[in-house]
């Protein structure tokens, strides 16, 4: 009983700065790609088109075009799921698939080959087709992309109260829209915290609404636990946090965050498989070192 105490004392001490540290906005949840596109010889394919999607709770489209040394680069990417990249030039193409996006950062794709081949209806580069794109997503996600845009500004000025009048009316324009209550909640902590109120009354409503309208929003989810979990709602915080992190695998810190919620809750072997589990998908992760600490204090 002593020694969980002891632990349980050491993580509350170290939890808060933990959670600064993971706790990142959903509209910038954002990472980059580069590549290179070749052809069967190994040689550069130069202004060759370049197509990124993704398909899910929202689909996504984006373009790059390759440069001289047959490179290429794409920001602004989310770094929820995974991306298919097509490929073509003339009558080449080629195809990567279940590529991810780092958060907040960029990667390499290994180098694209383009052959001779035949698109298909939906687009589709040699080796596999590309998903098709929901004109009607593509286009509410160029309307939230854009939201966001004149929201962040706000954000970053500290207009708190002009950036949530701005997401509640995109709300009434952009059907369906979830990403704009996660913003709203996001915002109200913000506003919150710098106000040194304690109160999440209005972002447990957003994103209990973000969370109606799109069921498989991580971002949500998270965003839901880690309020539950300064507000000492254990109960409330352990179920938001798995969800999320069944949502989003990648969401590597939040595991890190679940194992925390564990030792409140007082289940000190539950908070070492997440501990553990957390260490096998983040070895070098923004909490590594204290993760690794507290498997020793339990030894």
């Amino acid at each position: 009983m002593n020694r969980t105490r002891l632990i349980r004392g050491i993580l509350a001490g170290l939890f808060a700065l933990a959670l600064v540290a993971t706790v990142t906005p959903a509209y910038a949840q954002q990472g980059g790609l580069t590549g290179k596109v070749v052809d069967e010889q190994g040689a550069p394919v130069p202004d060759a088109d370049v197509a990124l999607d993704y398909a899910g709770e929202m689909n996504y489209h984006f373009t790059a075009k390759t440069n001289a040394k047959g490179e290429w680069a794409r920001g602004g990417l989310t770094s929820v799921g995974r991306w298919t990249i097509t490929v073509k030039k003339g009558d080449l193409l080629g195809r990567a698939a279940n590529i991810s996006v780092p958060l907040g950062g960029s990667s390499a794709v290994p180098d694209i080959v383009v052959r001779k081949g035949q698109p298909s209806s939906g687009g589709a580069a040699a080796g596999g087709n590309a998903p098709k794109v929901d004109p009607a997503a593509a286009k509410k996600n160029t309307a939230v992309v854009a939201l966001f845009k004149e929201v962040d500004p706000m954000v970053t000025l500290k207009d708190y109260d002009g950036a949530i009048a701005k997401l509640t009316a995109a709300t009434t324009t952009i059907e369906n829209c979830a990403p704009c209550y996660v913003g709203i909640g996001e915002v109200y902590l913000k506003k919150n915290t710098d106000a040194q109120e304690k109160t999440g009354h209005e972002a447990e409503t957003a994103f209990k609404k973000a969370i109606e309208l799109d069921p498989n929003l991580g971002d949500a989810y998270l965003d839901l636990a880690n309020l539950y979990y300064t507000q000492s709602r254990m109960d409330e915080a352990k179920p938001a946090f798995q969800k999320a992190i069944a949502l989003n695998p990648r969401a590597t810190e939040a595991r890190f965050l679940y194992a925390m919620t564990l030792v409140n809750v007082n289940d000190m072997a539950g908070a070492k498989a997440a501990l553990q589990d957390y260490l096998q998908n983040a070895p070098t992760g923004a909490n590594a070192e204290m993760a690794k600490g507290i498997l020793d204090s339990m030894k």
